[in-house]
């Protein structure tokens, strides 16, 4: 089986066209619909050693591209045949498959992050809190196993920013991090213009809602559409609201200042925000929102 590295060092060398046969992991897939000639489905691969953007399927009968749509995706291991052209300059496919058997470790590099260091920061932050109905609130969604596995491991976005396994864990505990570190030791010595405890937890639920509206597949951060329509703004309130649900007594105006946190922490209607900041906490969660994405986002 030749790796990506081997496709490119034989386009390269060789002048006629050659025969490839590989495992590849899908990447990116784009399908260009026609009526009178084949439709064209456009597919980028890789593997540890790289990827390649130019293999290309050709379907003539839509049933047959409906069906290869609804059975790949982003982030499936591909067993494929096919001839690279010389005049096109491109692999065109004649056969794939979902591989039966792979290791993901020839296809994705590992993160660099300890999940477990970062996820003890935030529950160490949330034992030292002093509002006992926030720290009540945040104990008790994160007792669930489902949404502290979620939160753990998803990705923050599929394209932007901590677009990885543990994503959203990073950008959390780094937004938590300038909170304290520049805000607080800069700005508020004092701790008196913001409710600190409700910007940290505004921090860690902002983003709650992206354990619904993305997953991880093989490595590969990928989109859920059907809670993509709702949006993980909404469905972060959504959730924070069913749990206040559980808790008797909850304050009503605690429940109305972090569901809007949530729901304007993107910061401008035009940038998918619901609403807009409206209290000086939430203006400062969109601002660290806002910091670390694109903080990170400096050297993609």
């Amino acid at each position: 089986m030749m790796h990506v590295k081997d496709i490119l060092d034989k386009i390269k060398s060789e002048e006629e066209d050659f025969s490839v046969e590989t495992i590849l992991q899908l990447i990116e897939m784009k399908v260009i619909r026609k009526i009178k000639s084949p439709s064209l489905i456009d597919m980028t691969l890789r593997d540890i050693t790289g990827s390649y953007p130019k293999f290309q399927i050709q379907i003539k009968e839509e049933e047959d591209l409906t069906k290869f749509e609804e059975s790949f995706s982003k982030g499936d291991i591909l067993q494929i045949k096919g001839i690279y052209h010389q005049d096109k300059n491109l692999i065109l496919i004649s056969h794939t498959e979902k591989a039966k058997e792979f290791d993901l470790e020839d296809y994705i590099k590992p993160m660099d992050i300890n999940a477990e260091e970062l996820f003890s920061r935030i529950e160490n932050l949330i034992n030292d809190m002093n509002d006992p109905w926030l720290q009540k609130l945040l104990k008790k969604i994160f007792a669930n196993d489902a949404i502290k596995h979620g939160f753990i491991d998803g990705p923050s976005a599929v394209k932007y920013h901590h677009a990885y396994q543990h994503g959203n864990l990073e950008h959390t505990v780094g937004m938590l991090t300038a909170f304290k570190n520049y805000y607080l030791h800069f700005y508020d010595r004092e701790g008196k213009s913001v409710d600190c405890d409700l910007v940290n937890a505004g921090i860690i639920l902002q983003d709650i809602g992206k354990l619904y509206e993305y997953k991880m597949h093989n490595g590969i951060p990928i989109y859920i559409k059907k809670y993509g329509l709702i949006g993980h703004s909404v469905l972060g309130s959504e959730l924070v609201a069913k749990m206040i649900q559980t808790i008797p007594d909850f304050p009503e105006d605690l429940e109305i200042r972090i569901k809007h946190i949530i729901l304007s922490h993107h910061g401008k209607r035009e940038w998918g925000s619901p609403v807009e900041p409206a209290f000086p906490e939430a203006r400062v969660v969109h601002a660290l929102d806002l910091l670390d994405a694109r903080l990170k986002s400096i050297n993609k």
